[in-house]
This record gives structure tokens, C-alpha cells and sequence, in this order.
């Protein structure tokens, strides 16, 4: 990049990092103090101070700095601009700005917010219509392991309670990773790069504008995004369409992760082959995304998003960059069909946009996965020739080819090396800390181009120096990311991937279903969700008005978080292995009483983030088996249960064929209680003969009409109750006697569940350890 462009970036991505800095009460150099900078614009002198103070020498000289600060410092005011040369990047950076901040909803009257007391309000609140009454925020904290189990959004009166630090707290850390950042002497990408994951650690719930405005957008999100329009408006060569928004989607995840061309033989180890395979949807997506960052010049800021196999990225539009697209596009899916046959294929398409695109950010995305969809149904289209039906290895008999795959040769025992380092990744995917990618060989991963390779080491303590170049290091799951020495670029992943373990060693299917003191095992199960009606959520779901990018930014980060970050703390709770998460979708496995209370307390964990948010739902499905049961066959059975609760109104879970509401399903478990509480006063027949009574009026069990008519079934229950009680207790009896009552419509599943938790010696509810795994 040249200086100038360098001076763009740096311009729009600090333009307003002033507001945190005033609003910390840092020190502020008396070379500014009396300086008019607009209307609006006085946190533009804490700007240039923190550029004068904290980008390195190396970064900028002292002469691009105080072109830089010129323009910072003129953004709310063009009129004082002294570089009149560089009038044309002020003018890029201001539209930027105004674009990223498209129509900022203001207060009410003349009501005015303190900037310093102020809270981001959460952006589910801005889903559909709220109360003004019961909008939610977030405590005023970076992004940390310190702090996330208080992220969870509430009532400002709930937030002044817990909320300890304020903004010079925060200030006083950010120092530090700013000191940590350029004493790694890095290059400007890399150092831009780096910058941006500090700003994302300690920006994101900080409210950009408060005074005048709701403060619903994140400080970061609008210095990122207008980063990323600035450098498409300075690039492109349509003044009309400046922006090529580009969308990545890789296509067939859940096939490919649970494929076996010989399910016997490879099922062995084969809980690790799900994670690792699993891991490597992250690792074709992050090798997408560096690609094309790296062949069109763009810093990482121009990635609005990359979550599980998806991706989207802001590019200047240019012809250049609409080939090299076409060619990545080639590149990738050559690499996948070589590895893997028809199993992966990575979708992208891309779109041109104007500036009212970028003000209507979710028309433009919806817009885009119209095209992406399109590629979808095209798969390999760029690849059909002789090549594509000539596979290298056709002539491999039968014995010679990889159990997993079947298209590689053997290897390493039955598999091939693909698929053997894929397993081997699934066994490390518990314990490392840090990802290493470079290009170049010997890692332990390579994805390998056409034009270059990209490799990836996966390390718990300090890695040993590559031999490649480019490299960038990221801690994963922690966003203490600058404590490791290497001197490379830096930087943070949030991913679901917990699995349980014993000493470091991945527990197979066959551990986590074992019962305790017992030579059998319970049943495995497999939970499937995702979130409801999420493209209209996107599209439609928010006011036109405020369909900015930056809140749609903001939107897709708080659903990655969730399924992200937030899965792992209830999987390791519940000894679930985290298969696949990420946007808005969800795979786990476990012991099937685990799974109860997992997917239990995961979508009470869901209704608080979301704001209790009435429009913003999950669906899930269960279905459970034998642990030596055909895993692909069983998260197919899932598949059909999370298809059954979408039909009509959605927001449910499916089990044992029956879709429940939430509420029902929660009811249901109180129910257990209720059996597993009275068990010795209720007689084992009991259950059986409610069973029996719920059949007979619900189903046509003779010439078309249930033997007992719809409603009828009140004195059954009492009647059997009655007689089957062994107990002394007359108010304990009519306590149960009405919860089964109360909720004789999900009498099946409840007793369902029951018997089977009984069969294992096994609880949901009460003793949150009782019966663990050995």
C-alpha cells in the first residue's frame, strides 16, 4: 500500500477512537485544547493525540502523521484542513463515516444522553417493535473470559448494579495491548491487522454515538466499516457502484463431516474424525478469506463476517478484482474436489453496490445470497471439462482406497493421509490454544493451491519457527492474544469446539455413554438446531432506517458469539462434543440425559441473549440411539425432528417424534420431577396406564374414533391415581394429580423420557451430577 493509502485506512479505522479516549478522561495535549474541530467533532483532538502517542514510526513517519491528524482532526470541519492535497481522502473518509452511521436514530425531544453513563443498547432490541420500557444493554466491558458471563443483556437498572469498571479501567488496559502491539515491529497490514483485533477486544460494547443518539451501534463496528467503505471508495473504478460485496458459503458440511464409504471400518476413532473434519470447515474458510485479502490488497477490516462455512467481505470494485475472484473461486473448489470428490463445495458470488446499498447494508446481503445461492446450484460449474471426470486415482481397486473418503489411497492403515491428518486435527482440536498460519509447507495442515499453500500449526505452548511467510497467529478463545512472543501478526477466533477429554485424549462415544458402576451404556443422542426465520431477521426484521452495516455488523456478531463462544461453557458443562457451530447453526452429541439438559438450559441461555426477544426464536431436534449406531444415519433422524419443529409455527423442539413448544418442553421436565419425586407412591404400572389413556384419546383406535373421547380422559387419571397410590399423603397425591392434569398433552413424552431415565438409574432434574460417565 501506498502512503497515502496507508494514511486512508489508519484515518477512517481512528477517525473517531477520540470518543473513548474523552469519555476515559485521558490526557489531552495542550497543542489541541483550543482547537475547533466543528460542531460535534471534540473528540477528534483526543484522535490525533492517541496517533501521536501510539502509531509507531514504523507504521508512519512524522510527517504522515501530522497529514493524518490534519484530516482527523477536519472531519467534523473540512473547512480547516491544511493538506489541501489530501482534501480528496478527508472527503472519502467523512462520506464513510456518514454511510457506516447510516440514520443513527435519535432521542426523543431535547433529551440528551451522558456519553459517560451510557450503555450500547442490545441490537435484538431493535428487532421488530420494543417498549422503550424493557430495551436491554450490555455492562460497559471489553470482550475478555473476565467478562463474559455478564454480557448477557438486562434492564440498565440491572446493569448500574454489577457494572465495576468504567471507562478509565478500560482505557488503562487498552494501553497496554497497544504497548504489547508495537513492540512486535510489525508491517502495515500486519500491524493494521493486529490494531484491528485490540479495537474489536475493547470497542465492542462501547456505544459509538450517545449524546444526541440511541446509543445502538458498537464504536467498533463503525470505525471497522468505515475502514472498509473508505478503502473501497478510494480503489474502485465505478464511482457509481464502488463496492464488490463478495459471499462465501461452503456447500454440503453436514455430508461431508459424517461421510464413511465404509462406515464399519472407519468406525474407529470416529468421534475425533467428526471434530476434525468439522475443524477443517474453519480452516477452508479462513484459507478463502486470506486468499482473497491477500490478492486484493485488503486488510481484514473489509471482513464483515466469517462464522462456521461462511464468509463476507466489502471489496473495492474493480475489474481486477472481479477476475481474481473467479480464479480463487476456481482454485479452492479444484483443491476440494481433488481431496474430496462431490462431498465440499465452496459457493461465492459476488455483487456491485452503490452508497444506498451500503445504507440498506440488509437489502444488499439478501440480494447477494440470492447469487450465492444460484452458485450453489452450479456446483463445480467452473471446473466441468475432461479434468473434472479424469480423477488421478480411478484406477484404485477397491482394498487400495481410504475407508473414510474413498477417493484417496491408503495411506497410513485404511486411511489416506487427508483424512488421517483430518482425524489426527480432531484428537488436537481439545487441547491447542493457538492456530499458526503461514504459507508455506510443514504445518500440520496444508491447504494446497494452485498458486500458493496455506499452512497451519496448532500449538498449546510456543511454537517453533516455520520456515513460511505471512504468518499470523491466533489464540483461540481467549482474547488475551498478545502474550505470546512470536513477532508475527496477532490476533483472536472464537470457535465452538469443545469435546469432552481424558488427560488430553478425545473420550470416544462408547466412554461418554457409559453408566457408572455399570457394564452398559445409555443411549448416545444427537441435538440439531438452528435459528428461526434468520434471513428475514437480517432483511426485514429491523426498521428500513436502520439497516445500516454497521448494526447489521454488530447483529451477526452477537449470533457468533452465542454459537461461537457461549456453546462451549454449556457443553463442557454438560459433557457434549460441540461437532459442528457456528452463525446460526448447531450440532452436539452426547449421553442422552446430557443432552436433555443441555438443550434445556441452551435455549433458556438463547431467550437472554436475544433479548427476550419474541421474534428472535430457535427450533431444535433429538433423536437417540444405540452409541453403536450408524452416526450419519442418526443426525439424518435429527435432521427430519428439526424439520418437523419448523413446520407452522416453529420456536420448538422435537422429540420422540412428538414437537413440542419450549414451554411444553420445559413443563415436560418439571413433570420427571414430579414422577421421580413420588416414584415410590406412585406405583410402576401408573405411568404405563396414563400412557394408555393419552393413546386411546388421541389416536383412532377403533373404526376412526378414539376409544375415549377428546377431553374425556379427566376421570381416567383420577381414577387410576387413586387406586394405584401407595402412599399416605393425600395433598401430596392431589399435587401430582393435578400436574399430570395440567399437562396431560405431553403425558407421552414426559413418560417416555421418564422410563428411560429410570431404565439407566439416570436424572435430568434435582442433583445436577448425579450419575456422571466414567
Amino acid at each position: 500500500m501506498n502512503n497515502k493509502e496507508r494514511i486512508l485506512i489508519l484515518g477512517a479505522l481512528l477517525h473517531d477512537i477520540g470518543k473513548f479516549l474523552q469519555r476515559a478522561r485521558a490526557n489531552l495535549s495542550k497543542e489541541y485544547e483550543n482547537m475547533d474541530c466543528g460542531y460535534g467533532g471534540a473528540h477528534s483532538k483526543w484522535s490525533a493525540g492517541f496517533v501521536d502517542e501510539y502509531i509507531p514510526e514504523n507504521i508512519l513517519n512524522d510527517n504522515e502523521k501530522k497529514i493524518l491528524n490534519d484530516i482527523i482532526l477536519s472531519h467534523h470541519n473540512k473547512e480547516r484542513l491544511e493538506y489541501k492535497d489530501y482534501n480528496g481522502i478527508l472527503n472519502v473518509i467523512t462520506n464513510s463515516d456518514h454511510l457506516s452511521a447510516a440514520e443513527r436514530e435519535k432521542r426523543e425531544m431535547e433529551e440528551k444522553g451522558d456519553p459517560n453513563k451510557e450503555f450500547l443498547l442490545s441490537t435484538f432490541c431493535n428487532v421488530s417493535s420494543r417498549n422503550k420500557s424493557d430495551r436491554t444493554y450490555y455492562p460497559l466491558v471489553p470482550l475478555s473470559e473476565e467478562y463474559t458471563k455478564i454480557l448477557y443483556p438486562k434492564l440498565k437498572e440491572e446493569i448500574m448494579q454489577i457494572q465495576k469498571k468504567g471507562y478509565e479501567e478500560i482505557w488503562e488496559e487498552f494501553k497496554e495491548d497497544m504497548i504489547k502491539l508495537n513492540d512486535l515491529n510489525l508491517n502495515f497490514i500486519d500491524y493494521v491487522n493486529s490494531l484491528n483485533y485490540i479495537l474489536f477486544k475493547y470497542l465492542r460494547f462501547i456505544p459509538s454515538a450517545a449524546y444526541v443518539d440511541i446509543p445502538d451501534i458498537p464504536l467498533y463496528d463503525h470505525l471497522k466499516t468505515t475502514a472498509a467503505i473508505s478503502l473501497c471508495k478510494y480503489r474502485t473504478e465505478d464511482k457509481e457502484k464502488p463496492y464488490l460485496l463478495i459471499e462465501g458459503d461452503v456447500s454440503g458440511i453436514q455430508e461431508f463431516i459424517f461421510y464413511a464409504q465404509k462406515p464399519m471400518q472407519a468406525a474407529e476413532k470416529s468421534a475425533k474424525r467428526l471434530r476434525g473434519r468439522s475443524f477443517f470447515i474453519n480452516l477452508v474458510v479462513d484459507a478463502c478469506v486470506t486468499c482473497i485479502l491477500r490478492k486484493l490488497n485488503l486488510c481484514e477490516v473489509n471482513v464483515l463476517l466469517q462464522s462456521g462455512g461462511h464468509f463476507i467481505i466489502l471489496a473495492p470494485n474493480t475489474k481486477k478484482n472481479r477476475e481474481e475472484i473467479e480464479k480463487i473461486k476456481k482454485e479452492f473448489n479444484e483443491y476440494l474436489h481433488k481431496n474430496f470428490g462431490t462431498l465440499l463445495y465452496l459457493a461465492i458470488a459476488y455483487l456491485e453496490g452503490s452508497d444506498e446499498d451500503i445504507k440498506n447494508y440488509s437489502e444488499f446481503r439478501e440480494k447477494l445470497s440470492v447469487e450465492t445461492e444460484k452458485a450453489k446450484k452450479l456446483k463445480f460449474n467452473e471446473l466441468l471439462g475432461e479434468k473434472f471426470f479424469s480423477h488421478e486415482n480411478k484406477l484404485l481397486s477397491e482394498g487400495d482406497v481410504c475407508v473414510i473418503c474413498g477417493i484417496n489411497k491408503k495411506e497410513e492403515g485404511e486411511l489416506c493421509s487427508v483424512c488421517s491428518n483430518l482425524t489426527n486435527i480432531g484428537d488436537k482440536v481439545a487441547d491447542f490454544t493457538h492456530i499458526l498460519r503461514y504459507t508455506g509447507d510443514g504445518g500440520d495442515f496444508t491447504i494446497e493451491l494452485e498458486s500458493f499453500k496455506i499452512s497451519y500449526r496448532f500449538f498449546k505452548d510456543k511454537p517453533s519457527l516455520p520456515t513460511g511467510e505471512n504468518l499470523a497467529m491466533y489464540s483461540l478463545n481467549s482474547t488475551n492474544f498478545l502474550d505470546t512472543g512470536m513477532k508475527c501478526m496477532r490476533g483472536f477466533k472464537l470457535m465452538g469446539r469443545y469435546v469432552p477429554t481424558d488427560e488430553g485424549e478425545v473420550k470416544s462415544f462408547d466412554i461418554i455413554t457409559k453408566l457408572e458402576d455399570k457394564k452398559e451404556r445409555a443411549k448416545l443422542a444427537i441435538f440439531k438446531a438452528d435459528v428461526d426465520n434468520l434471513g428475514w431477521i437480517f432483511s426485514k426484521g429491523i426498521r428500513k432506517k436502520l439497516r445500516s452495516i454497521s448494526r447489521i455488523s454488530m447483529l451477526s456478531f452477537l449470533f457468533d458469539l452465542f454459537f461461537s463462544h457461549y456453546i462451549n461453557e454449556l457443553a463442557e458443562r454438560h459433557e457434549c462434543y460441540v461437532i459442528f457451530s457456528g452463525g446460526d447453526d448447531l450440532i452436539v452429541a452426547g449421553r442422552f440425559d446430557n443432552i436433555i439438559k443441555f438443550s434445556n438450559e441452551l435455549r433458556d441461555k438463547f431467550y437472554k441473549w436475544e433479548s427476550r426477544n419474541s421474534m428472535v426464536t430457535i427450533s431444535a431436534g433429538i433423536e437417540m440411539a444405540h452409541y453403536k449406531f450408524p452416526i450419519k444415519r442418526l443426525v439424518e433422524y435429527s435432521d427430519e425432528a428439526l424439520e418437523k419443529s419448523k413446520d407452522g409455527e416453529k420456536n420448538k423442539i422435537t422429540i420422540f417424534e412428538r414437537a413440542l413448544s419450549w414451554s411444553e418442553y420445559g413443563r415436560a421436565m418439571d413433570l420427571i420431577d414430579e414422577f421421580q419425586k413420588n416414584r415410590e407412591e406412585l406405583g410402576s404400572g401408573t405411568l404405563y396406564q396414563l400412557m394408555e389413556i393419552h393413546r386411546q384419546s388421541n389416536e383412532d383406535v377403533t373404526s376412526g374414533r378414539p376409544k375415549i373421547p377428546k377431553g374425556s380422559y379427566v376421570p381416567y387419571v383420577k381414577y387410576f391415581i387413586v387406586r394405584n397410590w401407595n402412599g399416605k399423603d393425600k395433598d401430596k397425591r392431589d399435587k401430582l394429580e393435578r400436574s399430570i392434569l395440567d399437562n396431560f398433552e405431553i403425558i407421552d413424552v414426559a413418560v417416555s423420557l421418564y422410563s428411560l431415565l429410570h431404565r439407566y438409574g439416570l436424572k435430568i432434574g434435582g442433583d445436577k451430577n448425579a450419575t456422571k460417565t466414567t
